[in-house]
């Protein structure tokens, strides 16, 4: 009787940890996801409840667009997701797939658009763009994102060998 106490005292906490520590990873795994959509949509509401204020977002392209290799502070950010959502119409994000580890969530991702006519004579847009890549989410102690780094390329991860993401697409 006594170990059958010893062991539920040790095992009930110790399945409580697993379990938080699973729910967790499933709230940073939904708030990756749903960051990373509003911010390609261009939803700043989602952007400044889910980036930390001081949110670091990484990726090459940066280093053309801005002349630095990241842009800092919720409101660097919440200007490219309301500029990219200018420039890019008909968006379609789809993702591959998603792992979570403790405060870190990387999502396959691949990106569908047009882009807006604005820059164009006739004002119409031009054809379809696509690319894909792979980002980091890094959490803070208050579940918002910290950081976002990410690599992308043309055609993505899952342009390049489709058949490793075939069965993958999560919804």
């Amino acid at each position: 009787m006594c170990i059958l106490l010893l062991v539920i005292a040790v095992l009930l906490p110790l399945s409580a940890c697993i379990a938080d520590k699973s729910d967790l990873e499933a709230t940073h795994k939904q708030i990756a996801l749903d960051f990373l959509r509003g911010e390609y949509s261009g939803d700043l509401a989602v952007v400044d409840r889910l980036a930390a204020p001081e949110i670091v977002v990484s990726y090459p392209v940066f280093e053309e667009i801005f002349g630095s290799a990241s842009i800092s502070g919720r409101q660097a950010v919440r200007d490219f997701a309301a500029g990219f959502a200018k420039r890019w119409i008909d968006r379609e994000l789809t993702i591959y797939q998603v792992v979570t580890q403790g405060d870190s969530v990387v999502v396959v991702w691949g990106f569908r658009a047009r882009r807006a006519g604005s820059d164009s004579p006739d004002g119409a847009s031009k054809a379809e763009s696509s690319w894909g890549g792979v980002t980091l989410f890094r959490f803070d102690s208050k579940v918002q994102i910290a950081f976002e780094i990410g690599e992308e390329s043309s055609p993505g991860p899952s342009g390049r060998v489709p058949s490793a993401f075939r069965e993958l697409v999560a919804r």
